[in-house]
């Protein structure tokens, strides 16, 4: 498992590389990307700013999220006319195109009027794509069950088997 360390390392690095493409923040709305920034999985949106404190608006379980995420600011997600209150999200904002559907996305313009929402997922996934000390630790412990596992089929597979 990883620690809320972690998360708030890869919130850092995420941050520094916001500012140094330009962008304000960055909106994630990916379960996935939730999952990596934050170490809970909820139906919530998390702003980033590239300086400053994240904050994740959680529309489910609420409770879960404030038990689980490394981010000290975890919100009831507000009504729509509160958002751009709540996030204070201005200038350009990145946001993962490849994983919001169109009409997500036109919502969300609409909540931020003062937000130019640009196609930002590319920065995370290359964030992703290099792996920490402990996420490398956690993928050869991985390893090692698999290969465990995989080493006790001969003790029951026989032919003719059926399953």
């Amino acid at each position: 498992m990883i620690d809320a360390q972690e998360h708030r390392s890869r919130i850092a690095r995420y941050q520094v590389a916001l500012a140094g493409r330009g962008l304000e923040g960055a909106l994630l709305l990916a379960g996935v990307d939730l999952l990596y920034l934050t170490g809970t999985r909820q139906n919530a949106a998390l702003f980033v700013p590239a300086e400053g404190a994240p904050v994740l608006l959680v529309r489910k379980s609420l409770v879960r999220a404030r038990a689980e995420a490394a981010v000290e600011d975890v919100r009831p997600f507000p009504r729509s006319q509160d958002l751009d209150g709540a996030l204070g999200a201005r200038g350009r904002i990145g946001v993962a195109f490849e994983v919001v559907p169109a009409a997500t996305l036109e919502w969300w313009r609409r909540q931020l009027p003062r937000a130019e929402l640009v196609d930002g997922g590319g920065i995370l996934r290359e964030q992703r794509s290099v792996k920490s000390a402990s996420e490398l630790a956690l993928m050869r412990e991985g390893g090692r069950r698999l290969s465990a596992g995989l080493a006790e089929i001969p003790t029951f597979l026989r032919p003719g088997l059926r399953g």
